[in-house]
């Protein structure tokens, strides 16, 4: 058993050829990056071959945890082959919870790929909660993921050619893609969590703002799960970047929806395709104003007219689904105002003119006014400490869960009250 420390964690090997040795490093990610994913590349000296790595075993370890524990670095069930530049030896077998770089006629194993992620979601928590980045040994029939990509090569010094929505959301390569207008900054160019001063220094993000955006993380699979299960006849698609079509809409426009569904058209009809963007909270799930940017731009770069907006409220165990249709009119007002702020030379005073102000106030009118078209309820819910989003006095326990009971009976009415 042989071990190789890197930041905080442990890779315990067992079973490395006589005198092996490994070498661990962080790859894809600068030093000053404030990201909640590490991918460590671990390089075997000498490399072992393919047939050797079958019996050989790793361990990762957080101090006394253990993340994870692969029994076989090169199953004989098998990984998916991925052959970038076989020239170049840029050939990898993607396994659920691992990858591994080949050289040789893919018959020597160079370099293991290991993503560990920070999921705290407790803003009281001493040390953070890590786990292994892994998709599900028996993959789910109508989810089709996007495809591993390396964290340590230039495509263009190869010559691979990729396509931006098929790199996965959040990793090395997806950050470099991203262009200069995406779906989440849509808002903030109308104004929305402008800071109060002038010259206030960049944003930095609080722990409790860390947590609750993690919580939307941890909670996609969820939703998804949840909402395949309320439409069975739907498949859903992961999607990393996509560029706004050109040349309708400036270069470096787009976004990056959480994913898009296809929804098959009725007794043989063309079906449709639409977007979907997942808002969580732990005890919000109104609409809100500044959703409405972010899925217009997503609905553009995607090039559908539709979105279901599915806002996910943790500690009530429901999520309200909103049918958003885009309205040309309202999508070429934003534009018109997105090209105003995006190279303005004071935002912090743009925002506070009255077309921008007007702006807003309408969004946050027509999020008032929004009902969901369905009430979901979230089967194997999250289970999180309680706390609360804002900085305002908790309720007691028993108070909160009374209300919720309440807000989710009235939900409920609503919805069968419009079926009838």
């Amino acid at each position: 058993m042989k071990g190789v420390h890197c930041g905080v964690f442990d890779f315990v090997f067992t079973g490395l050829p006589p005198g092996g040795e490994a070498v661990a490093r962080s790859v894809g990610a600068q030093s000053t990056d404030d990201r909640d994913e590490q991918i460590f590349a671990i390089y075997p000296r000498p490399p072992f071959t393919v047939g050797q790595a079958e019996t050989i075993s790793l361990a990762v370890r957080f101090g006394q945890t253990r993340l994870i524990e692969i029994e076989s670095l090169a199953s004989s069930a098998g990984g998916e082959a991925l052959d970038l530049n076989t020239e170049c030896d840029l050939t990898y077998t993607i396994y659920p919870a691992h990858q591994l770089k080949l050289s040789k006629n893919r018959t020597q194993v160079d370099t293991i790929y290991i993503t560990i992620v920070d999921v705290t979601t407790d803003v009281a928590a001493r040390r953070p909660t890590y786990q292994i980045a892994a998709r599900p040994a028996v993959p789910h029939p109508r989810i089709v993921p996007c495809k591993w990509f390396p964290p340590d090569i230039e495509p263009a010094v190869y010559g691979i050619k990729i396509d931006p929505k098929t790199v996965p959301q959040r990793s090395p390569m997806w950050w470099k893609l991203r262009g200069e207008l995406t779906g989440s900054k849509t808002y903030s160019l109308l104004g929305w969590f402008m800071p109060a001063e002038r010259n206030a220094p960049k944003e930095v993000f609080s722990k409790a703002s860390k947590a609750n955006m993690r919580l939307g993380s941890v909670s996609e699979a969820l939703i998804v799960e949840n909402y395949l299960k309320l439409y069975p006849d739907r498949i859903f698609h992961e999607v990393g970047w996509c560029d706004a079509p050109r040349p309708e809409y400036p270069k470096g426009w787009g976004a990056s929806p959480d994913g898009w569904v296809e929804v098959p058209g009725a007794q043989g009809a063309p079906g449709t395709t639409i977007a979907m963007e997942f808002k969580t909270s732990r005890n919000k799930i109104s609409m809100e104003g500044y959703f409405i940017p972010q899925v217009y731009m997503e609905m553009i770069s995607l090039e559908v007219n539709h979105c279901d907006l599915i806002r996910y409220c943790v500690s009530r165990d429901v999520a309200h689904i909103y049918h958003i249709k885009r309205d040309p009119e309202l999508e070429d007002r934003l534009i018109q105002l997105w090209k105003l702020a995006l190279h303005h030379p004071s935002l912090y005073d743009l925002v506070r003119t009255p077309q921008f102000v007007q702006m807003r106030d309408e969004l946050n009118a027509m999020a008032r006014e929004w009902k969901p078209a369905v009430v979901m309820r979230v089967e194997a819910p999250l289970d999180l400490p309680a706390q609360r989003e804002d900085q305002e006095e908790q309720q007691p326990a028993a108070v909160s869960k009374v209300i919720s009971l309440l807000e989710t009976c009235i939900d409920l009415l609503r919805q069968i009250a419009g079926e009838k």
